[in-house]
């Protein structure tokens, strides 16, 4: 089997998920240096009707579902929340990868406001022209890039480009709808 269209397929079904236009095969986060803030755990509602409840059984990864509630679609996520300076990025990949899928990480911009969160792919048309122009290993997977470089590579491109406001798509407010205490 080969492994550059099992990558492509895995690519799609994230975007058809309607996920980000960035996409890396190899995480951001790295276990020693994942950060936990239990004020993300709880249940959260954004103005497009999605739930997301986020829970934390083995501290610092999240388990993330999302549910649409007009559609009923169901997506089971883990995330690891890293620091770049003054910010924080949710490294985002799906938790039921099968056997032949190679699970795509995906980085969600995360910041407080008021009450609630704010989210933002760092997916940008700019971001995407970044990750071109670095020189980064990649290949594109409807017509969006997915980067095969390894962790140190991609954190080391993220700690540049990505805490840039142009890296940032579209914000997203989540509003809680209940939280647990930790």
């Amino acid at each position: 089997m080969r492994i550059l269209p099992v990558l492509a397929l895995s690519a799609a079904a994230l975007f058809l998920a309607g996920c980000s236009d960035v996409l890396s095969t190899e995480p951001l986060a790295m276990e020693d240096d994942t950060l936990f803030d239990a004020a993300l755990v709880g249940t959260w509602f954004d103005q497009d009707d999605t739930v997301i409840k986020v829970t934390s059984a083995q501290p610092p990864v999240y388990e993330i579902l999302v549910i649409g509630t007009n559609e009923g679609d169901k997506h089971h996520l883990r995330g690891r929340l890293v620091q770049f300076g003054e910010q924080r990025i949710l490294d985002v990949t799906d938790a039921d990868a099968g056997l032949y899928s190679i699970q795509g990480h995906v980085w969600i911009y995360l910041q407080k406001k008021g009450k609630g969160i704010q989210i933002q792919y760092l997916d940008s048309k700019w971001f995407q022209e970044k990750v071109r122009q670095s020189g980064l290993p990649f290949f594109l997977a409807d017509k969006h890039p997915v980067v095969t470089a390894p962790t140190a590579k991609l954190r080391e491109f993220v700690g540049k480009y990505g805490v840039q406001p142009e890296a940032r798509g579209g914000a997203l407010e989540l509003v809680p709808l209940g939280k647990k205490q930790p």
